[in-house]
């Protein structure tokens, strides 16, 4: 499996999964639309259109067989199947995991049912079950190339359709949230890269599931999270070495102080009735966005300094 180069570290450092915390995602192309769906949001799709299949599934699975297959139900609510510029949602359904059962790995959604109509299927194996080393989704997390499928079924059938498609890649991985923003403004740290900052959880407010995650921090450097309830946008960009893309008022998660470590990487989960701010801590309410980054220690040629990562921005509903 091709790990992700930005999340690989980050999500091996997961906690414990909740529903609808795992996303498989599935890319590829129209390879045949004979006919296409004479109803539904895909009546248009044509040879050549993108596809992308996003299913959100709850864990923990049903263990089929342990270890070896192991079927995940379908959150429909967050899964989507996109053709060329129509969009349409899940109805339901399941997806499995199969490792080495009997002998081979793979990937299997029999035909999931869509709501607008008819259903999507994805299928793909590897005869010599080296695609997995688990059934467990949580432990397979990375991106895998068709060019190692020996084989598949991808499609999309009903209201009068019969839509083949060709995958072209599969990546497992933990859904992110917001917006990020201000990569042109991340300085370099010590490492030669910018250190990067992303979201994962719920954006609805009374889930009170954010997690931030910085990566490409230096190792074993010393940082905090930032944050700020106005718009990034409006602001004029500021900075010493590094660059603070949020605007004032700007408040900091000092009881939060955490070392990178050998990975540099740093995470913290919010908590949106304590956010932080210069009078204290506020409450953050529906309808708001909220900006973060992290600003850690660093040393540049032996001389103590300082750096930012770029912003993420979290509108709750």
């Amino acid at each position: 499996m091709t790990r992700l180069p930005l999340l690989t570290a980050l999500l091996a450092l997961a906690p414990a999964a909740v529903a609808g915390e795992y996303v498989l995602t599935v890319h590829g192309t129209v390879a045949n639309a004979g006919p296409a769906p004479s109803s539904g949001p895909f009546t248009g799709v044509t040879s050549g259109d993108p596809v992308t299949l996003r299913l959100e599934v709850f864990v923990p699975g049903t263990v089929v067989s342990p270890g070896q297959y192991v079927s995940y139900t379908i959150d429909a609510a967050a899964s989507t199947l996109e053709i060329g510029g129509a969009v349409g949602a899940l109805a339901g359904g399941n997806v499995a995991l199969q490792n080495d059962f009997p002998v081979a790995d793979g990937i299997r959604m029999f035909g999931a049912p869509l709501a607008g109509g008819g259903s999507i299927a994805f299928e793909c194996g590897e005869a010599t079950g080296t695609m997995f080393s688990s059934a467990d989704i949580s432990m397979e997390l990375g991106t895998l190339s068709a060019s190692i499928f020996s084989s598949y079924n991808f499609l999309l059938t009903g209201n009068g359709g019969f839509v083949e498609i060709q995958p072209t890649d599969v990546t497992i991985g933990v859904p992110t949230i917001g917006s990020v923003f201000c990569t042109a403004g991340a300085v370099p740290n010590s490492t030669g890269l910018a250190s990067s900052i992303f979201a994962t959880g719920s954006d609805v407010l009374a889930d009170d599931d954010v997690t931030l995650h910085v990566a490409n921090a230096p190792a074993n450097s010393f940082g905090y999270f930032i944050t700020s309830p106005t718009d990034p946008t409006s602001c004029v960009l500021t900075g010493g070495p590094g660059q603070l893309c949020l605007c004032s008022p700007v408040g900091r998660y000092l009881n939060s102080i955490q070392s990178s470590g050998a990975l540099g990487t740093y995470e913290h989960r919010i908590d949106v009735t304590a956010m932080p701010q210069p009078n204290g801590l506020v409450a953050a309410q529906v309808g708001e966005t909220w900006s973060f980054q992290v600003w850690h220690r660093d040393s540049v040629m032996g001389t103590a300094t300082s750096n930012f990562s770029d912003g993420v921005s979290v509108t709750f509903r």
